[in-house]
């Protein structure tokens, strides 16, 4: 009863979402001039699958009250039947409001909301759920983060509906693997948004025409020197050298150029302090080698372990897996003849 009471509630919520907020902004005349062309189409596929989900929480929701007054077969409600299709909802729902997020757009979005809802921020933050007077920028974050926050209540609500059951029952072993499903899923998209967060707030700080050819919308930050942590060998004394590791590319600033490597064709050795003296880190690519000196020892394995963690997820075309806790130094010492 817990869980179809709250599934009926969130999906008229999303409903009024959809009707209230959404269509309304996306029918204006304008909104793809205000937010430009990538940003536009951005907004396009985050709420077409909002739409998505608002379409499979409802489907849920009439499975969940034929459970109550129907059949009592558990394999029958949606959300256990169709779990990888939702599962797989939201992780693309949760993709394009990240990437959203990064390339600036709930900021953009302000605007327009601000000239068609000049009046009514109250609706906006009585859907969004936020009790306190914040920027509309943070409101329209909030609204659009709900199903993603709403997902944390599936594997608490789905785990608590298993104790209906007797434990050797095939009904119970199946309510605790999808809980345990969504529960994981829950805390990969929190860690997602941070990072999607964290990458926003580096654009924020980093020079605009750099910015406008590095800023992609599925490109996240992993690392940067700005501390100085790390330095290129023999720089000169009022030389900049700026290094960032994104998710795709390791890049090389200095002043207005840049230079982007490409992480499937990048190479890292660690160089041994006992013989050349120093915390050095030695990077090799097809165009070039270089050697980067990070501050401390700390500091050098920090970057070996970022550097080969993303390198390795680059080639195996994959971004989310959990970080391991160690590097195996070993296999980096002899690189691979070609990386096509």
């Amino acid at each position: 009863h817990e869980l179809s009471s709250s599934e009926r509630k969130f999906y008229v919520k999303l409903s009024n979402i959809k009707s209230q907020i959404l269509r309304p902004l996306l029918s204006l005349d304008n909104l793809g001039c205000a937010l430009g062309g990538t940003t536009s189409q951005l907004l396009q596929e985050m709420t077409s699958r909002f739409s998505k989900l608002c379409y499979l929480i409802g489907q849920h929701g009439a499975s969940l009250n034929n459970f109550l007054h129907g059949a009592k077969k558990v394999a029958t409600l949606a959300m256990l039947e169709h779990a990888d299709l939702f599962l797989d909802s939201y992780k693309e729902y949760c993709d394009g409001v990240c990437n959203f997020l990064v390339m600036g757009g709930f900021q953009q979005l302000a605007k327009p909301t601000i000239d068609f809802f000049p009046k009514n921020h109250e609706l906006l933050r009585s859907l969004a759920e936020v009790n306190e007077d914040i920027p509309l920028t943070d409101i329209l974050h909030c609204l659009f983060y709900l199903p993603i926050q709403h997902l944390q209540d599936y594997g608490r609500v789905l785990l608590k509906f298993a104790t209906c059951f007797e434990v050797t029952m095939p009904e119970y072993q199946k309510l605790q693997e999808i809980s345990s499903k969504y529960e994981a899923l829950a805390l990969h998209l929190n860690r997602k948004r941070k990072e999607a967060e964290f990458t926003l707030s580096f654009w924020r700080t980093f020079p605009g025409k750099m910015t406008d050819s590095l800023r992609r919308p599925d490109r996240r930050l992993l690392c940067e020197s700005s501390n100085k942590g790390l330095t290129l060998q023999n720089a000169g004394r009022f030389s900049v050298n700026w290094f960032i590791l994104f998710n795709d590319a390791f890049v090389h600033a200095q002043f207005s150029t840049h230079h982007i490597f490409p992480l499937s064709t990048l190479w890292v050795e660690p160089l041994s302090e006992e013989t050349c003296g120093m915390n050095g880190l030695k990077i090799i690519s097809p165009e070039e080698q270089f050697i980067l000196v990070a501050s401390t020892p700390l500091e050098k394995t920090k970057w070996l372990r970022a550097l080969s963690q993303a390198v390795d997820q680059a080639l195996k075309g994959t971004h989310d897996d959990v970080a391991p806790t160690g590097v195996n130094v070993q296999r980096l010492l002899d690189p691979p003849v070609s990386r096509t």
